[in-house]
């Protein structure tokens, strides 16, 4: 597995499990990745060699079928597996949802707008609970709106990175175009629970939208959020158009709550 900084400021969400003295041993003395999740006893399902999937089995129905999580030694199927750890109730769902689109459509088939989603949520998906002023913003995509002037809201901002593939992405090779798929939760009503609050969003707004034909997401750059980097604090920072996009042309299906 590709070493990586643990105490990185898009892992401090995540310091509960790395911190943890088993995993801090399994990752210095070098254990594969599923040995190292292993160690944690957090899953619900205990995780596999990537090498138990059988050729031409679509990895979500293995694990549907099979309770087992396959594991490649690598940061990407880390942190998917770190996730499973932190939000299981998040991770089963997303599971059930892959899998039941497969058995009805097969393995090879295009994806559907559900599998879709789920996907998009599980390797970029960004769990966001603001106020309503910041989320507004964000919608019509006014960036300097939402991440600068409104800066001061920002403390009462809380937010989860889910995404594994963006973790990966961050820990490795971060660019400035890093873009998650922002999901609005409401982590009070869930009484701080951050799985809770995923799951009662899929159900609430992924799932109604995406019947309706609309995006249940919408992009934010990562590095816009306050604090994530230091170029951030000037209105220019948000001039950069080929990151910061704005709002795509009327009629186009945005998401809202």
């Amino acid at each position: 597995m590709e070493a990586f900084d643990a105490g990185a400021l898009h892992l401090q969400h995540l310091q509960a499990l790395l911190t943890q003295p088993q995993m801090v041993q399994a990752l210095a003395s070098g254990l594969p990745a599923e040995a190292a999740l292993n160690c944690l006893n957090a899953s619900p399902l205990p995780f596999v060699s990537a090498d138990a999937l059988p050729k031409g089995q679509a990895y979500e129905s293995f694990i549907f079928e099979q309770q087992s999580v396959p594991t490649r030694d690598n940061l990407h199927d880390f942190f998917g597996g770190l996730m499973w750890c932190q939000l299981p109730q998040l991770k089963s769902a997303m599971n059930r949802l892959q899998a039941g689109e497969i058995a009805r459509d097969g393995a090879s088939a295009k994806r559907s707008a559900l599998r879709n989603a789920v996907t998009l949520l599980d390797e970029s998906g960004l769990l966001l609970d603001a106020p309503d002023a910041i989320w507004q913003a964000l919608q019509m995509r006014q960036w300097q709106r939402a991440l600068l002037d409104l800066r001061p809201q920002w403390k009462q901002v809380r937010y989860f990175l889910l995404g594994h593939g963006l973790l990966e992405q961050l820990s490795l090779q971060s660019h400035w175009a890093l873009t998650a798929h922002t999901l609005r939760v409401d982590v009070a009503a869930a009484q701080g629970n951050w799985d809770a609050a995923a799951c009662s969003a899929l159900q609430s707004q992924v799932l109604p939208r995406l019947r309706l034909g609309q995006k249940p997401y919408i992009p934010l750059p990562v590095f816009g959020i306050p604090g994530w980097h230091a170029g951030n604090i000037q209105a220019a920072f948000y001039d950069q158009q080929r990151i910061f996009r704005p709002l795509p042309h009327a009629g186009s299906a945005t998401a809202s709550t």
